[in-house]
């Protein structure tokens, strides 16, 4: 499906990027954070796995929400920004 995704006319990928220990502190901070815990999360967890069919945004822990959210408006923009000068 992702893959499938590349062929839009626009597409943009952002993951995260978290070590382990990261990921439990996220995690605590979730409503579901009493659903499952450190044990359950170890068997899954296998740290950065990036796509190998597009280059994704590594977001890691140093970006803020704010900062997350502006990098997505800004690549929208520029994307239709880009998309607007081609058609002219």
């Amino acid at each position: 499906m992702l893959e499938t995704l590349t062929r839009a006319q626009r597409a943009f990928f952002y993951a995260w990027d978290l070590t382990f220990e990261q990921t439990l502190t996220r995690h605590a901070q979730r409503p579901q954070a009493t659903e499952f815990g450190e044990t359950a999360m170890r068997s899954w967890y296998h740290g950065w796995q990036p796509l190998p069919f597009v280059t994704e945004t590594r977001i890691d822990h140093t970006w803020t929400q704010n900062a997350t959210t502006e990098r997505i408006l800004h690549d929208l923009h520029e994307s239709e920004h880009q998309d607007q000068t081609a058609s002219s």
